[in-house]
């Protein structure tokens, strides 16, 4: 059951894409060390083969964003959002609640709330995206009464 929907403001994303046809060898393991480098710890992660999707959060300092992402650009294609919001439904067992991320997604569609990201962790307890960060209230509003009271239009 759904039990919760938190936010998280003043989100920085890092797209990173590998600037080769095929990955290389190493690839998330040169990204991940050059963010341990700079100290960039990461709250939300989304990945395919070539691409890696981060949230940063608001603790880091832009110019260590600034001097990763130069690192960064020797290897990959790096651009950067600022100012983005996390948005979490949380609850227990979520994976086994089936059309629970089909209402959030749906819910933030009609409210005209695009996503930037989507992830979700093993440990089944949320299901979390990435919005702009001047949708985060209104977001956080809409998908509890849709989720947690149920309220549908």
């Amino acid at each position: 059951m759904a039990t919760a929907i938190t936010i998280k403001e003043n989100i920085t994303v890092l797209n990173i894409h590998s600037n080769r046809k095929s990955v290389s060898h190493g690839f998330f393991a040169k990204i991940f060390s050059t963010l341990d480098r700079f100290g960039i710890v990461v709250d939300l992660i989304s990945t395919s083969e070539v691409h890696v999707s981060m949230a940063l959060g608001p603790h880091i300092s832009g110019d260590k964003i600034k001097l990763a992402v130069s690192e960064l650009q020797k290897y990959a294609v790096v651009d950067t959002i600022g100012d983005m919001t996390i948005l979490s439904l949380v609850g227990r067992e979520m994976r086994h609640m089936v059309g629970i991320a089909s209402l959030m997604f749906s819910t933030l569609a009609k409210n005209h709330i695009n996503l930037e990201m989507i992830s979700q962790g093993a440990s089944e307890i949320n299901i979390s995206c990435v919005i702009d960060g001047t949708m985060g209230v209104k977001a956080l509003q809409v998908v509890h009464d849709a989720c947690i009271l149920g309220e549908t239009d």
